[in-house]
């Protein structure tokens, strides 16, 4: 069974991937392209392709998270976020996974098989969120922003229709 599978995987063509990663914040902002650099090798020293990717920023946890360095646990409440969008065939998957175990400076990662619609309107919306400030905003609506039932109809039928 083990070997129908391994010549399934061989005959696949590459999928498209997404790695989503957490790096400690004590590393310094101008050695952040070096830590990414470390993803990127991996990814490409088994073929594969980098389709899009963001440089890190530092963000704030819902929770702490912890790691072990040199027999010592530490807790972080904010790491640098950021993630890469790559091709790679399906049987690199788990070499990449160990490659990637091996970086000392990811507090936490995870890597997931994608389609190339939900990556693009990841990509979209991530822009917006950026684009913004750090913290949530709420928008309180007015009595004059209110919409109307007819004009609220209309809107959700352009959007079934696109």
């Amino acid at each position: 069974m083990e070997k129908e599978r391994e010549q399934e995987s061989k005959g696949q063509e590459p999928q498209l991937y997404e790695v989503g990663y957490h790096i400690i914040p004590t590393i310094e902002e101008e050695n952040l392209p070096n830590e990414v650099a470390h993803i990127r090798d991996a990814v490409e020293s088994l073929g594969g392709i980098i389709v899009q990717d963001e440089m890190p920023q530092l963000r704030e946890l819902a929770y702490p998270l912890s790691k072990i360095f040199s027999n010592k646990r530490s807790e972080f409440t904010s790491a640098y976020f950021g993630f890469m969008t790559f091709t790679m065939s399906p049987e690199s998957a788990p070499l990449l996974k160990e490659k990637i175990d091996g970086l000392s400076s990811l507090v936490r990662y995870i890597i997931i098989k994608t389609e190339e619609e939900v990556a693009s309107e990841k990509v979209s919306h991530k822009m917006t969120f950026l684009s913004g400030s750090h913290e949530k905003k709420k928008k309180t609506i007015s009595s004059q922003e209110k919409i109307s039932e007819e004009e609220l109809d209309k809107t959700i039928d352009e959007l079934v229709r696109e």
